[in-house]
């Protein structure tokens, strides 16, 4: 069974049961250096596959996590620092150029010896894109420049020479060296029609966001019959959820249980 879980690049944010602490300031230094190494190693030593490196542009801390630490830098940070978590970065086409993230991705790709995968994630806090003066576009479309933004990191990926001539980017023979060491891996999330059709056209895994049984069910079987008989491309399912363990869960009562998977 292949498992994940987030990296630590959040402190505040909303709790599995309500009342406890939201957060924690903000280490740095050798203080954040010591925490995000404890973590990791911990992960490491449980025998989760995955590590999600998430990115909050922005966030209260409240309702949702509060702002991240940079993902990229979080990720080339992680990856010195374990051996076997296959890593997935989350990556928001518009906040960077898909160009870019070839390379980038290219150089991840090597120093993890294939251990990173791309998380595309087209974004839905519009505050995060009006703080950093990007432009949102309407929901549809942020998935039809998503769709732009992974074919031209995939074709980078997969051509010596690559040109793309698209609605959001231009490619002009881009050559990218060095090359990768193998093809790309996608994970992507999701539950609208456009989400489900990016996924089927272009992504390898889908994540679902969890919930009760009976949430999970109507979400899944839509979700695999589309990707299954509407489109070329096959995704696999992945689901969130979240294990909760009290040594005294009846002393605790009902209300102190939320329902927030993670």
């Amino acid at each position: 069974m292949l498992t994940c879980t987030w990296a630590p690049t959040t402190f505040k944010g909303t709790s599995v049961v309500r009342g406890s602490p939201t957060g924690m300031e903000i280490p740095h230094g050798e203080d954040l250096i010591e925490k995000v190494t404890g973590y990791v190693d911990t992960v490491e030593q449980l025998g989760i596959s995955h590590l999600l490196i998430a990115q909050r542009w922005w966030g209260s801390g409240e309702e949702i996590e509060a702002s991240s630490l940079d993902c990229l830098a979080m990720t080339a940070y992680i990856a010195a620092r374990c051996k076997n978590l296959q890593l997935i970065t989350a990556i928001h086409p518009g906040f960077f150029q898909p160009t870019a993230i070839a390379k980038w991705g290219t150089t991840m790709d090597r120093l993890t010896d294939g251990r990173w995968a791309i998380n595309l994630t087209s974004g839905w806090n519009l505050t995060e894109f009006d703080m950093y003066g990007i432009d949102a576009l309407e929901h549809d479309e942020r998935y039809r420049r998503s769709a732009e933004f992974i074919e031209i990191v995939k074709g980078a990926w997969a051509h010596p020479t690559f040109s793309y001539s698209g609605t959001y980017y231009q490619v002009d023979e881009l050559q990218l060296e060095p090359r990768p060491t193998r093809p790309l891996t996608v994970y992507q999330g999701g539950q609208s029609d456009a989400a489900l059709r990016l996924a089927a056209d272009h992504s390898d895994w889908m994540f679902l966001n969890g919930g009760p049984p009976e949430k999970n069910i109507r979400y899944h079987r839509p979700c695999s019959c589309r990707l299954r008989n509407n489109w070329a491309n096959t995704a696999l399912c992945a689901l969130r959820s979240t294990p909760v363990s009290f040594e005294r869960r009846a002393s605790l009562g009902r209300d102190r249980c939320a329902t927030r998977a993670r």
